[in-house]
């Protein structure tokens, strides 16, 4: 598979980029060096709370979110500062790439065609199937992601590389990705005002820039499912003979289970957050031998104390995450999946994996010894600096899309006219001159 249409091997030996992943529960900011062989140095990294984006996506404030990212913009900057002269490193002009959360977007697949008329195929024959392609409208929400799966020159339905066969039509299937266009609008506002730069913003589905930061080639030849639980949506991603099939949200994730733990408790939600991530096991097996009998003190005043057992807690937790796996699983019955094995498993990320014991449960709960389940770990080669003392699940997200920026050529604001239809139809008529 020739892979995402927008992947490009830069030219750049060095290029600054700030990558924002706009998470439900924080934003992270990580300031970026893109160098040769599509190395990422990460000379920068900052995080703070998200304000102003409610669990649901939905906008609250454009002054709160500004001064979110602004912290952590500016602990990453500050991060630059300390590790490069500034002097030496040219930050006037960075590339801005940003992860959308999966609440605010959708998916499609959709053929493309281009009448080749019985000559050899090249790339501005795919470029044009990929464009029609593309054309595919969503109201409300804008492209930001297209990426090839599958190609048919006339009755060849299986052609791995197009380029350079002679037939009649070529045929592109393309996995298309739209964000709701009011919140890409918003975001690009809140961004403006910290980040001055000649490039157009760089929009990406937080799941997609997950999985390079989760998986390897190999798991996406063999066959792969990526989950990155957040606290607004778990994020799917699912990959075969090295394309990408399907991708989606489910909008029961992490926050659900922080609620729930509220309820269930009798404590506020910050408590409830506090005593999931601190006391939390999603399977009993997990559970510290010492632990095991063993109580927690929620809360208590001058008369009582409030107290809940490990093994209660642990059986609140994992009733809660079998919830969570069904809507994602509910979610993936919209695909037809078919013949497909998952020969590399189900990868778990994002800050849910990091409950001990979610990749056991979830594999009692799909009850499959053939599909193999684990948290993510993953260590790129490619990446290196600042992230070796991160959490791989935390960060994933945000290492990802450093990863995917250092693979894909930037574009100019003054090259947005491209976009203009006039501009497509001159470019259409300039190919069949040629």
């Amino acid at each position: 598979m020739m892979g995402n249409t927008k992947l490009h091997q830069s030219n750049v030996n060095q290029q600054y980029a700030v990558v924002i992943d706009i998470g439900a529960y924080k934003i992270k900011v990580c300031c970026v060096l893109f160098v040769g062989n599509d190395f990422v140095q990460v000379i920068g990294c900052g995080e703070k709370e998200t304000k102003g984006l409610s669990l649901d996506g939905s906008l609250s404030s454009l002054n709160l979110l500004q001064e979110a990212m602004s912290v952590a913009y500016s602990c990453a900057t500050k991060g630059v500062s300390n590790t490069y002269h500034i002097k030496k490193l040219d930050t006037k002009n960075p590339r801005v790439l940003i992860s959308v959360p999966g609440i605010k977007i959708k998916s499609k697949n959709n053929f493309g065609t281009c009448d080749v008329n019985h000559v050899e195929i090249n790339d501005r024959h795919l470029q044009l199937a990929r464009d029609n392609a593309k054309s595919y409208s969503i109201e409300n929400y804008d492209v930001i992601y297209s990426e090839d799966c599958t190609y048919e020159v006339d009755e060849n339905k299986h052609v791995e590389d197009p380029r350079g066969m002679v037939g009649g039509q070529l045929k592109v299937n393309t996995h298309l990705v739209y964000v709701e266009s009011n919140f890409k609008a918003n975001i690009s506002k809140v961004v403006d005002s910290l980040i001055d730069t000649t490039y157009e913003h760089e929009f990406y589905f937080s799941g997609t820039a997950s999985s390079y930061y989760s998986i390897t080639e190999e798991d996406k030849k063999l066959g792969v499912c990526v989950f990155d639980i957040g606290a607004s949506s778990v994020d799917i991603s699912i990959y075969a003979d090295d394309r990408i099939l399907f991708t989606g949200s489910s909008t029961m994730a992490g926050n659900a289970l922080t609620k729930e733990l509220s309820i269930l408790l009798g404590v506020p939600m910050d408590h409830a957050e506090e005593i999931k991530c601190r006391y939390g096991y999603a399977h009993r097996s997990r559970i510290r031998p010492e632990y095991i009998g063993k109580d927690i003190v929620i809360s208590k005043n001058s008369n009582s104390e409030n107290r809940v057992g490990f093994i209660e807690l642990q059986e609140m937790i994992a009733s809660k995450y079998k919830d969570i796996f069904a809507q994602a699983f509910k979610k993936m019955n919209d695909i037809n999946l078919d013949g497909f094995q998952l020969g590399a498993g189900i990868v778990l990320t994002g800050g849910g994996a990091l409950i001990p014991g979610v990749d056991v449960l979830l594999s009692e709960f799909i009850n499959n010894d053939k599909i193999m389940v684990r948290t993510n770990s993953f260590e790129s080669e490619k990446i290196r600096g600042m992230n070796v003392d991160k959490n791989p699940c935390e960060f994933s997200a945000v290492f990802g899309l450093s990863r995917l920026g250092s693979l894909i050529e930037p574009e100019l604001k003054d090259n947005k006219e491209k976009n203009n239809v006039f501009f497509k139809i001159k470019s259409f008529f300039n190919f069949l001159s040629k």
